[in-house]
């Protein structure tokens, strides 16, 4: 009875021991943990002023965290005032680590060390800062920039330019090309003449007039279609090089030297009242012949 009494007893200081152990020994292990193999992977001195560690919920609260940065050893790289989490237990007792969440309060970086955090006979790290140096990215300095910008926009000011140029000289030879006062003239003499001639030479003339008159008047409203798409257009372009970012469409105007060019009344010489009169002239003789 007597040895059976003892053994219940180291059974149940045994149980008490190990319920006491696992009750208060965490928090200090932890703390332990942190402050030295943790010290020896951050490369420099970690302190902690607490841990607390429950487990009804799992959780574990540290207080006073300060990570020495390694580079500077009189330095905290970070503070942490109060950080507290909770720990899924059954995946801690496996060796795996699951915060479930982590609270954070009184953050604080670069802040000075009353002693050094260096480990002892560990050299410390190497300051980045000191030793960073910015690389030459071939960068041009900003004149440059700003030449090769204005160069970018005097290539489409030329270009524009020359574009107009050309469009210019399509356009005077087709108004040159158009039917005037002496066609209009030319097709009211065959008409007289065919009025003295006979019944049969006056309905041949009419005609051959009205076929002519026809397809000079079909290719005077293509011409001045060609001329309108092709205005619009130039209209566009012109749009854009005015849309400049630093230059405003008074300056541009002024750069090209457009203010009393084709440009400033194109639409007047497209859709000139000559052009307008011919059209109205010819459509009237036109439908005359043809009894329209």
């Amino acid at each position: 009875m007597k040895f059976m009494k003892r053994f219940l007893t180291f059974i149940f200081i045994l149980l008490l021991v190990t319920v006491v152990a696992l009750w208060w020994l965490p928090a200090p292990l932890i703390k332990w943990a942190i402050e030295n193999p943790g010290s020896q992977a951050a490369g420099a001195q970690i302190d902690v002023g607490g841990v607390d560690f429950s487990w009804f919920p799992t959780a574990i609260t540290i207080t006073d965290l300060a990570v020495t940065n390694p580079r500077q050893p009189m330095t905290n790289a970070v503070e942490i005032i109060h950080l507290s989490t909770e720990v899924d237990a059954m995946e801690l007792l496996e060796g795996k680590v699951y915060l479930e969440q982590v609270l954070v309060e009184g953050i604080a970086l670069d802040q000075p060390r009353a002693v050094s955090g260096a480990l002892p006979g560990r050299p410390a790290a190497p300051d980045d800062e000191a030793q960073f140096a910015l690389p030459d990215i071939g960068l041009p300095d900003t004149s440059a920039l700003v030449e090769k910008e204005k160069a970018i926009y005097q290539q489409r000011i030329d270009a524009f330019n020359e574009e107009l140029k050309q469009r210019e000289q399509r356009w005077q030879q087709s108004l040159n090309d158009l039917p005037d006062d002496e066609a209009l003239k030319a097709y009211k003499a065959r008409w007289d003449k065919a009025q003295a001639g006979s019944v049969l030479d006056k309905l041949s003339a009419a005609k051959s007039i009205s076929k002519d008159l026809k397809q000079d008047i079909k290719e005077l409203k293509s011409g001045e279609q060609q001329m309108q798409a092709e205005y619009r257009q130039l209209q566009e372009d012109y749009r854009q090089l005015a849309s400049l970012s630093d230059k405003s469409v008074d300056q541009i105007i002024r750069e090209l030297g457009l203010s009393d060019s084709m440009i400033a009344n194109l639409g007047d010489k497209i859709i000139s009242g000559k052009v307008q009169q011919w059209l109205r002239m010819g459509e009237g003789y036109y439908q005359l012949l043809t009894g329209g």
